[in-house]
């Protein structure tokens, strides 16, 4: 399709430094709008099917999800947690 002097073509035509850009600019757009529409519509969590290996020394009365979750290491710095949403 030739529209007002615009050339078509396939990405894969590109040179392979620029198909490798272009790839990474659409997966990050394709990720960033998956986020967006999980944030929005987050996916339902059945807490009976999750089980939690807990470290030494903390019990399921003790555990905290801020403190003991380690899954982004982000916790308690005042950054706040990608994963959990805390603060």
């Amino acid at each position: 399709m030739n529209i007002d002097g615009f050339e078509d073509f396939k990405a894969s035509q590109l040179p392979k430094p620029e198909q490798d850009r272009l790839r990474k600019a659409l997966q990050h757009d394709l990720v960033e709008a998956m986020v967006r529409e999980i944030k929005r519509n987050p996916p339902q969590v059945d807490l009976s099917e999750i089980d939690l290996v807990l470290p030494p020394g903390v019990t399921a009365e003790s555990f905290d999800v801020a403190a003991d979750c380690g899954t982004c290491g982000t916790c308690g710095t005042g950054g706040g947690c990608g994963t959990c949403g805390t603060s």
